[in-house]
């Protein structure tokens, strides 16, 4: 079965539906005009529609149709259709208002065409002495930065000698300050060695002769006990000589004070003997913690 698209409704002249579109034709198009509906002039109390303002496509000027021009509407296709005219009346004002366009179009395009050549020039004017004012600022630009370049590069060079002057300032300071040190360093090791040397002359000079010392207050101590005791022998011969006249009590008091004496006499010599061997010892050993010392630094530096 064929698929038939049934024909559009067309409503005509005395036709309640077109009356309701004449009132209503706000954005349909007249046909053949092909002019758009911008307003509708509908009579006082009735409601008619008199007459219908258009807008031409092609010019853009607005015409009023009377409303009784138009026979029939299709609502589906949004268009008013308009009953034929003589040729002396709308369609010639048609006619003439489109020459009267195509002419001011003419016109127009001759107009912008000067304008758009004067504007040409005009831009092309301006670009060139904007390029102008370009190169010139780049020419200067350019020389500045010449200028800047080669300042800087001097100031480089005055800055790169300066260094280089007082790196080698540096350098020479430092060996200086290393000479000195080490001279410093191999004259307190002579020193210290002079010392050392001085420090065994010296003890090996003062080790006899504490010896020989010691062993004279020995001599000197014995002597003197020997001699306390010969004393008291003839104090006690004495005392038990005058015993037997003053009486046996005091006779053996002074006995016995004669015997502590002696035995405290003898006991100091024997401590001083002591004391002064210890004192020759810890003397020894005191010189000879103080030469390790002081060879110690010696052996490192070495």
């Amino acid at each position: 079965m064929a698929d038939v698209s049934a024909p559009a409704p067309v409503f005509l002249r005395g036709s309640a539906v077109l009356d309701y579109w004449l009132v209503h034709a706000e954005g349909l198009t007249i046909q053949p005009l092909d002019a758009r509906v911008e307003e509708v002039v509908v009579a006082g109390p009735v409601g008619h529609a008199e007459a219908l303002i258009v807008r031409s496509g092609m010019t853009r000027r607005r015409t009023a149709i009377p409303a009784a021009s138009i026979v029939a509407v299709e609502p589906s296709a949004g268009k008013l259709l308009m009953e034929a005219q003589p040729e002396t009346g709308p369609r010639l004002h048609w006619a003439e208002g489109i020459v009267a366009a195509r002419t001011k179009v003419r016109r127009g395009r001759r107009f912008g065409r000067a304008h758009a050549a004067a504007a040409l020039h005009w831009t092309r004017a301006c670009c060139i002495a904007a390029l102008a004012h370009a190169a010139a600022a780049l020419h200067w630009t350019r020389a500045r930065c010449v200028a800047a370049l080669a300042h800087a590069a001097a100031a480089l060079h005055w800055t790169g000698a300066r260094c280089v002057a007082a790196l080698a300032h540096a350098a020479g300071a430092l060996r200086w300050t290393g000479a000195r040190c080490v001279a410093g360093v191999a004259h307190a090791a002579g020193a210290l060695r002079w010392t050392g040397a001085r420090c065994v002359a010296a003890l090996a000079w003062s080790r006899p002769r504490a010896l020989q010392l010691i062993r004279v207050t020995a001599q000197h101590v014995r002597r003197a006990a020997t001699r306390t005791a010969r004393g008291l022998v003839w104090l006690m011969r004495r005392l038990l000589a005058g015993a037997r006249a003053a009486g046996v009590n005091a006779a053996l008091l002074t006995l016995t004070a004669g015997a502590f004496a002696a035995r405290g006499v003898a006991r100091t010599a024997r401590e001083v003997e002591r004391v002064t061997a210890l004192a020759v010892e810890r003397g020894q050993a005191s010189l000879e913690a103080r030469r390790a010392r002081r060879n110690e630094p010696t052996e490192k530096n070495d």
